[in-house]
């Protein structure tokens, strides 16, 4: 009989996994069959997925087949004899109106076969039975939520952060500005002091000299404020440095 390009419940594919479909077992040699008739599928790896199966042709790369498990009713398996190899026989649903391209549009049959030629389909079943009773294709996936550390600033939000490091850098030139150019102040203001010392120092040496020709009163009275003057002025220098290196 010539080989049928039947089955229409499978459509072709990539081979690559959809989101969130995980492998679950492959085996290699196995021939495909619509109902009781062969097909052109002869030899291919088949691949048991948590929503399909993917048939993948052992020669040509790049030619491959899906079926998923939303279109399956049940399973069975013949027995192998010495001419014919074990087989999972697959009872599918009716196909859906929207699916996607395969190699027909119709079948008069509503199974198929997979012909396990290198043996296999016992093991093969049992997971195809407990991946389709899981029905993890059911389950409606949420996309991963990305923590604050993933999540990348957007233009707006980078230009902002730039503005305001900006704006800090200016603030901080301008301190640094304000507090070289007050002690520049303070150390002029410091030799000004020291001036003022020196000066009550000669005024108190020489109202030492007098000290015979001017009354106590008149001694102690220039001596108390030409020291007061130096404390005062002192006491505004250490004020000013504090207030400085406090800000």
């Amino acid at each position: 009989a010539t080989p049928s390009e039947k089955m229409d419940r499978f459509s072709w594919t990539d081979g690559v996994f959809l989101s969130f479909e995980k492998p679950v077992i492959q085996q290699p040699s196995i021939r495909l069959y619509d109902g009781e008739n062969k097909t052109s599928f002869d030899s291919g790896t088949v691949r048991l997925t948590t929503h399909r199966i993917m048939w993948d042709d052992d020669e040509q790369e790049g030619r491959a087949l899906a079926l998923h498990h939303s279109l399956v009713k049940s399973l069975d398996q013949s027995a192998s004899t010495i001419t014919k190899s074990a087989k999972i026989v697959v009872h599918l649903l009716p196909p859906s109106l929207h699916r996607d391209q395969g190699p027909s549009v119709s079948s008069q049959f509503s199974y198929i076969k997979l012909s396990f030629r290198k043996g296999g389909q016992s093991d093969f079943l049992s997971l195809y039975k407990q991946t389709l009773s899981r029905k993890a294709w059911e389950v409606v996936q949420k996309p991963p939520v990305a923590s604050r550390g993933d999540v990348k600033p957007s233009g707006r939000f980078r230009a902002g952060i730039v503005g305001i490091e900006r704006s800090m850098q200016e603030k901080k030139h301008a301190t640094d500005k304000q507090m070289s150019q007050a002690f520049q102040d303070l150390d002029g203001l410091i030799k000004k002091a020291k001036d003022m010392v020196t000066l009550a120092d000669r005024f108190a040496s020489k109202l030492e000299e007098k000290k015979g020709s001017v009354t106590d009163d008149e001694f102690l009275l220039g001596f108390t404020h030409s020291v007061s003057s130096s404390e005062k002025l002192m006491d505004l220098v250490v004020y000013i440095t504090e207030s400085l290196l406090n800000n």
